[in-house]
């Protein structure tokens, strides 16, 4: 039941992560995109910026935040699944940037990290 649970928040988070970045100006042009390796959570547009998204949704506990479960493991495979979103969509004449955005839904507090990686 947790796993379920844990599935929906998620779900959640990230639709609420799209109605924030849209309401700042965001085109959402990609969601749950995914191979064997990894999932991206979001693509989204902004002038001539890609934006790489992870998005995290826990209950907030200030000792640790939800932007601490992207390790570097993860980025590389976030880093490596953008690689094959730019080919694949021809994207090279755009920047990328990586960010996380934690959405706690005990508080309702949405946390955007820009550039909270990089390559």
């Amino acid at each position: 039941m947790r796993k379920n649970q844990n599935l929906i928040r998620g779900k959640l988070g990230e639709e609420i992560a799209c109605r924030y970045l849209m309401s700042l100006g965001y085109e959402i042009l990609l969601r749950n995109y995914h191979k064997s390796y990894a999932e991206i959570d979001i693509v989204a547009g902004i002038d001539d910026l890609i934006v790489i998204v992870e998005v995290k949704t826990r209950r907030f506990n200030p000792d640790i935040l939800a932007r601490e479960s992207v390790n570097l493991q993860k980025q590389n495979k976030i880093i490596k699944l953008t690689k094959e979103i730019v080919s694949e969509y021809h994207l090279y004449d755009y920047d990328i940037r990586f960010d996380i955005i934690e959405c706690y839904w005990d508080t309702r507090q949405i946390v955007h990290i820009e550039n909270a990686f990089e390559v």
